[in-house]
């Protein structure tokens, strides 16, 4: 037993050595609490035109706490870029403490020049790295949304004939050109980045020998190959679904649209948020019908390539 005392002695030794390296390290590496701020710029402004400068990084939130309610600050980066977003958080009215609250938003990381341009007679500014703020931020960058964006198209069809009226208009059924634009959005977040497609578009048939029909419409995408990490340039191959109603003049009732089909697309994006251009050929196998009694159907083939843009 006395042998074996130094022996526990040298691990209660190592242990606790262990123990306090683990506790500076993560002393070391802690970062600090929401409810902590960091003071970057403490000045007291004595006349219009006075100026100072911090630099600032894209993505965080700061805090700026004017001392007088009458104050009027801007902020812009010395070498030029993208000024900055200020959004006030208190009312137009200064509160019992007279103070003016300013979230500061830089979209660069620059060094900024804050100049006072009204109030005083003397202007103290504070302006802090809003810690809990700048996290939230974080988050939300770092949580991607639907790249949205807008597609024109160019395609034609084959024909199709709507108006069964007896005595009516001459209604051909030979094919023509198709022109639409729509608000379009691909890659969702997390299970829907499978999904793109236009949200709401608007078609125009030329109809020659009969009257253009003009088309409101909808048209999910589901991508089958060709899938890529967030942020990269793919092509993709997939099914699509259209539905949608128009409007004809001299058609006895309004048509109706049921669409399925595929296409392929050639996506390029040029940051990690989806920005870039789409390249869509597509073809749809069109169910054209009247609306109400007397209802007919018609099929018509329709090929198509867009182009367009996303953010």
């Amino acid at each position: 037993m006395r042998a074996s005392l130094p022996l526990i002695a040298f691990a209660i030794w190592c242990t606790t050595i262990s123990a306090a390296q683990q506790d500076s390290a993560s002393g070391v590496n802690a970062s600090p609490r929401d409810s902590t701020d960091i003071l970057l710029l403490d000045h007291d402004f004595t006349s219009a035109g006075e100026f100072a400068r911090v630099f600032l990084l894209e993505g965080q939130v700061y805090r700026a706490v004017l001392s007088t309610g009458n104050a009027l600050i801007e902020i812009y980066p010395v070498k030029g870029g993208p000024p900055v977003f200020l959004a006030r958080e208190e009312s137009d009215a200064p509160g019992a403490s007279g103070q003016v609250v300013l979230s500061v938003y830089p979209r660069a990381d620059a060094t900024y020049e804050i100049r006072l341009i009204d109030g005083g007679p003397v202007v103290s500014l504070r302006l802090y790295l809003d810690i809990a703020a700048s996290r939230r931020r974080q988050q939300v960058l770092s949580t991607p949304g639907w790249e949205i964006g807008g597609e024109v198209t160019v395609g034609g069809h084959t024909g199709y004939g709507l108006n069964t009226s007896p005595g009516g208009l001459t209604d051909s059924e030979q094919g023509g050109v198709h022109l639409e634009g729509c608000f379009s959005a691909r890659q969702g977040p997390g299970g829907f980045k499978a999904l793109s497609g236009c949200a709401f578009g608007l078609g125009w048939d030329s109809r020659p020998k009969s009257k253009g029909a003009l088309w409101f419409f909808t048209e999910p995408r589901v991508r089958f190959f060709g899938g890529r990490p967030r942020g990269e340039s793919n092509t993709e191959i997939g099914g699509l679904l259209r539905v949608g109603f128009g409007l004809v003049e001299g058609v006895n009732l309004n048509p109706t649209l049921i669409a399925p089909g595929l296409y392929a697309s050639r996506n390029i994006r040029v940051n990690p948020s989806g920005r870039g251009w789409s390249f869509t050929l597509a073809w749809r196998h069109c169910f054209v019908g009247n609306r109400g009694g007397g209802t007919h159907k018609v099929g018509t083939e329709m090929v198509t390539l867009g182009i367009g843009f996303y953010q």
